[in-house]
């Protein structure tokens, strides 16, 4: 069943309560800036006499690999602890409250790591900070993804974790401006940005007593009345009637039934039936893809990474690191924009593809550079293949990788699946604080080839089970597990659209490398109805496409709904079978694809209302390929498919306006 509810047309998405949900997500957003700002202070720190002389007696820290992979990776100690406390007191206390504890536990370790000088306090305040943080970067993004709107649920989400550049750019540059007064006798120095990062937490602390609870943790708790309150003041207008409003709240009852039903409100749920292991191995691979992508390497050791290739001075380090991070945080956003048209899957697919080609380069570059280091050019240029790298890893595993977890996951298990979500990556992240420093120093660009072959692994594993989650409520994700094939009926499975015009960029989405489209427009005066009722007539089809001499439905008791199958024989080109892709009378939209060598064909035919009283439409019909050999295709057929699509617009003109 098609499900359109055109949320749009009938939102004001500048209303005051709306701007209370866009400040509600602003604060949430701080907390991936506070994770940002801290690992960016410490990897670059680490280069600072005063921090050396105060901690080591030496002016390099990074010199005692032993101290400083133990005080990098005591954060992600800290933060596999705190996962353990994380649902409980998410699912108990609230989203708020989740954000509210983790920034408290945050400024207490923060103000331990400037008081002392003393190596074992300084790595017990970091435990806090990990601790803390944990808390935070579990409930934070739950709660973005809850309280946001539909229609900007998914961009919410993925900008959430594009905060991690805003913390990691102020803290480079801070890095930066005090390097210059960098001495022996100076802790001061360190100390400030250490510091600063209280700020924060301050701001997400004060600004969760000014924002509102999450509903669906409301729904949970029994209070309906106060969620059904925060649905119409924030995302309807003040309208008890506006079609969101109820919509959201027999989704919110029929999913929190279902789960009860299935008993999944303790930790023993996520490991019970089919759907719930499915996902909990996707969350085991978000972890470890994400992870070991190769983006610690890239950034989280950016120091050795610059040294190895000839960056050495503290302010070169910083320098670079500032570029890096804003580079990261373009990149990112562009990233967020783009997960409702190119899809989660398809983002991470490409992505992860694009890493193996990236490490691929470098290794190279890396190789040659080390046996001869007078090629500088070489060592620069495999520098610019880990940037290269990094602003592919911000654009895909950036935006997503709070984001997916969260869209997969059923409500009940939300925070407690979050929990183990941060549980694995933080695991993943101390394998990798530890092994990383002693794997560069002893093996070089030769332990870069791990992620050159673990990335080829994780492409394998994307394409076979990940699942599409764009188009889907937070709810309607759940049938997509129950299915036998959940990533097939992910890809092929009508979604709810919140407007008319977003069904259509995702009935076909826009080209991508490789693909073409070729379309042609007319005006009609007719209505929508009517043209679809000449569409549905599969047999018709030969009298007003001249390149079709047969056409038929397999199955013409179904009619022409999705899924629906059939074959057709074009005059020049043979036969080919079809599967329907969308089929709406109301928004006007039909679709199907061809499955050709190389590619995937998708006819379209879109009619949008111009004068809905006059009778007035415009008709676009066309075609897109995507895939590999699309291009081939395009030189082909592309002049044969334009001049095609002008005589359908002709032909359905008038037909359509002699009906």
């Amino acid at each position: 069943m098609v499900e359109v509810i055109d949320w749009r047309s009938n939102t004001n998405f500048y209303s005051k309560g709306m701007w209370h949900v866009y400040f509600a997500c602003f604060i949430a957003f701080f907390n991936s800036a506070i994770n940002g700002y801290d690992l960016s202070v410490f990897n670059n720190m680490a280069t600072f006499k005063s921090f050396g002389q105060s901690f080591t007696g030496n002016d390099d820290f990074k010199d005692n690999s032993s101290k400083y992979a133990l005080t990098s990776a005591i954060l992600q100690i800290g933060s596999i602890l705190g996962c353990f406390f994380v649902g409980p007191v998410a699912d108990n206390l609230g989203r708020r409250g989740g954000m509210i504890i983790g920034s408290l536990i945050i400024i207490v370790g923060v103000i331990l790591e400037i008081a002392t000088t003393n190596l074992d306090i300084f790595i017990v305040g970091r435990f806090l900070i990990g601790f803390g943080v944990v808390q935070v970067t579990t409930a934070a993004p739950t709660y973005t993804v809850e309280v946001a709107h539909p229609q900007f649920r998914a961009r919410a989400g993925a900008i959430y974790n594009t905060g991690w550049n805003v913390g990691s750019i102020p803290a480079s540059i801070i890095l930066l401006v005090v390097s210059y007064n960098d001495a022996d006798d100076n802790p001061s120095t360190w100390q400030i940005p250490v510091g600063i990062q209280a700020a924060f937490s301050a701001i997400v602390l004060i600004g969760c007593f000014f924002i509102p609870e999450s509903p669906r943790f409301l729904m949970s708790k029994g209070r309906e009345e106060e969620a059904r309150k925060f649905l119409v003041h924030y995302h309807g207008n003040d309208d008890e009637n506006h079609p969101i409003v109820e919509f959201t709240m027999k989704e919110m009852r029929d999913a929190l039934a279902e789960e009860e039903r299935q008993n999944q409100s303790s930790y023993t749920a996520l490991f019970t039936g089919r759907a719930m292991l499915y996902r909990m191995g996707l969350i085991l691979a978000i972890a470890f893809f994400s992870q070991y992508a190769g983006s610690w390497l890239a950034s989280g050791f950016t120091v050795i990474v610059n040294d190895q290739f000839g960056f050495k001075t503290a302010q070169q380090q910083l320098g670079l690191s500032i570029g890096t991070n804003i580079l990261g945080f373009i990149f990112s956003q562009f990233g967020a924009a783009y997960v409702d048209r190119l899809g989660r899957r398809t983002m991470l697919l490409y992505g992860t593809i694009a890493y193996v080609v990236c490490w691929l380069v470098i290794i190279l570059c890396l190789n040659s550079f080390n046996q001869d280091q007078s090629q500088r050019a070489l060592g620069i240029f495999g520098w610019i293949m880990i940037q290269v790298f990094s602003m592919i890893y911000s654009f895909t595993w950036t935006p997503l990788n709070s984001l997916y977890p969260v869209e997969i996951l059923p409500f009940s298990a939300r925070a407690k699946g979050m929990a183990l979500c941060q549980l694995l990556i933080n695991a993943a992240g101390v394998i990798q604080s530890w092994v990383l420093i002693y794997g560069v120093n002893a093996w070089g660009w030769e332990f870069d080839s791990f992620y050159l072959v673990f990335n080829a692994f994780a492409a394998v594993v994307i394409y076979f089970t990940f699942v599409e989650t764009k188009g889907y409520t937070l709810e309607k994700i759940d049938e997509i597990f129950e299915d036998p094939n959940p990533v097939k009926k992910s890809l092929t499975e009508v979604r709810t659209y919140v407007s008319a015009s977003e069904k259509k960029a995702a009935c076909i989405g826009p080209p991508r490398i490789l693909d073409w489209r070729s379309s042609r427009s007319i005006a009609i005066r007719t209505q929508k109805h009517v043209l679809f009722e000449i569409l549905s007539r599969v047999d018709e089809w030969p009298s007003w496409d001249e390149g079709l001499s047969a056409a038929a439905l397999e199955d013409p008791s179904r009619g022409l709904v999705v899924g629906a199958r059939g074959s057709l024989v074009m005059k020049t080109r043979g036969a080919f079978d079809f599967t329907v892709a969308d089929a709406d009378a109301a928004l006007g939209v039909f679709a199907y694809d061809t499955s050709l060598t190389g590619a995937t064909a998708t006819w379209f035919w879109f009619f949008t209302d111009v004068d809905e009283a006059a009778k007035s439409v415009t008709l676009e019909t066309g075609v897109q390929f995507t895939g590999w050999a699309s291009w081939l295709y395009k030189w082909w057929i592309g002049d044969e498919a334009d001049n095609e699509f002008e005589k359908v617009c002709v032909n359905l003109k008038r037909l359509a306006e002699s009906a």
